[in-house]
């Protein structure tokens, strides 16, 4: 999520000091934050419904409260790249790459209660008790959705955590999931076949769901749709659901060991 308004403030803030603005126009061209939220928040919310209803064992635990911490959690997973941010960061003598949640606890809470507040989280946290009470387990999922660095793994850190460990851990792997599916993959082939969002979502279901896609290596206008339709209505079925659409074909989430690939001359008859 560097493209759009974070890209623009960065490259203002380099040039104003004179310094070099080339990897910034590397990303420049990334998705804006809001794309990346939308991206990843719907897709996972559809597999977290699909998997409790193939009654998936870590999904017992999946409620209101796992489904508002785990959306409110990876809306502010990006924190360091919200307006501001940075400026109140050095406010406080620190950059987005020194700060850390264990040792700077009350300046991260004071940024998560702000950023709650603008993005009306607060509100959408009243019906699990609001957004202070959730303070912590939100910092927790902001943290640990990402694994590269940041993470915060020693609980005592965050002494306001009070959710049941296994929704806890179900909330982060879903946070985890949405940023993988946001980022990751420009083609269906891409997204299906990526070893990080197979882990992921192999750990989430048990064993039980993989991604599958049909995949189109030349797109021709109407008869493109055309296949695109039959194929579609070939796939999904009560075990095999769409869940990425792109313009070269469709990602589904499907259930292992019940789920069959179509025939391709069935497609054709129905293209035909």
């Amino acid at each position: 999520a560097k493209g759009g308004d974070f890209a623009a403030r960065k490259r203002a803030d380099a040039e104003q000091r004179g310094e070099d603005t080339s990897r910034i126009q590397e990303y420049a061209a990334d998705q804006s934050m809001r794309a990346h939220l939308v991206n990843g928040l719907f897709p996972v919310l559809h597999v977290a419904k699909t998997l409790q209803r193939w009654e998936t064992p870590q999904f017992r635990y999946y409620d209101d409260t796992v489904r508002r911490l785990f959306i409110a959690g990876y809306v502010l997973h990006d924190w360091l790249k919200l307006p501001e941010v940075d400026a109140e960061l050095e406010r406080a003598g620190l950059r987005h790459d020194q700060v850390n949640a264990a040792q700077h606890r009350q300046i991260v809470e004071t940024i998560f209660l702000g950023w709650g507040q603008r993005l009306g989280l607060d509100r959408f946290l009243n019906e699990i008790g609001g957004l202070q009470i959730n303070l912590h387990e939100l910092i927790y999922l902001a943290s640990n959705t990402q694994v590269k660095w940041g993470t915060l793994r020693n609980l005592a850190a965050l002494p306001e955590l009070h959710l049941h460990g296994a929704q806890r851990a179900l909330a982060e792997q879903l946070c985890r999931l949405a940023d993988y599916l946001a980022y990751i993959g420009k083609t269906p082939r891409e997204v299906a076949t990526n070893k990080a969002i197979h882990g992921v979502l192999a750990a989430l279901s048990n064993q039980q769901a993989m991604l599958v896609y049909h995949h189109i290596a030349d797109i021709r206008g109407v008869l493109t749709n055309l296949i695109q339709n039959a194929a579609l209505d070939a796939m999904q079925s009560g075990d095999c659901v769409p869940l990425l659409y792109a313009p070269s074909g469709v990602v589904y989430l499907a259930r292992r060991g019940t789920w069959q690939a179509p025939d391709i001359s069935d497609i054709e008859k129905s293209v035909i």
